[in-house]
């Protein structure tokens, strides 16, 4: 009897212990679980976050396309306006005449005639009205006198 009493203590004793250690792998296990529940969630945000940013990058080289392509444009009209014959009276009259705005003789003085029509072809293109052709005035003029019209 003593044998058995003995035996059921020691297999208690055993059990508990097992049982102590099977809990605490089933504490670990649902620990590590968590973990990997908790990585898995960081993982799917940093691909989300990867996905905006790719997103914004295109973006991005779009618009520096996009500016790269106006830089060009702005960089010809330049070119097109250094290239440009001075605005001489003869020529700011020859021009008005292709644009038909003056009709008078290309005589290369700045009388009323060529004034008034000065005035309204910068009325006629949004420019300041003041009859002096200056920059804006002569770009937009002097596309008549080489024929790039627009």
């Amino acid at each position: 009897m003593k044998n058995c009493i003995m035996l059921i203590v020691v297999a208690g004793f055993l059990f508990s212990g097992c049982a102590t250690s099977s809990k605490q792998m089933d504490l670990e296990t649902q620990r590590l679980r968590t973990q990997i529940g908790t990585l898995e969630q960081q993982l799917k945000d940093s691909e989300k976050e990867i996905e905006i940013l790719e997103i914004q990058l295109e973006r991005e080289r779009q618009t520096r396309r996009n500016l790269e392509r106006q830089i060009l444009a702005e960089k010809s009209k330049l070119a097109d306006f250094q290239t440009l014959p001075r605005p001489s009276v003869r020529n700011i009259q020859e021009a008005l005449r292709k644009a038909g705005f003056y009709d008078g003789a290309v005589d290369g003085k700045l009388g009323p005639k060529t004034k008034e029509a000065i005035k309204n072809f910068q009325r006629s293109r949004g420019l300041q009205v003041d009859g002096i052709v200056g920059k804006a005035t002569w770009r937009e003029l002097a596309k008549y006198l080489t024929d790039k019209q627009k």
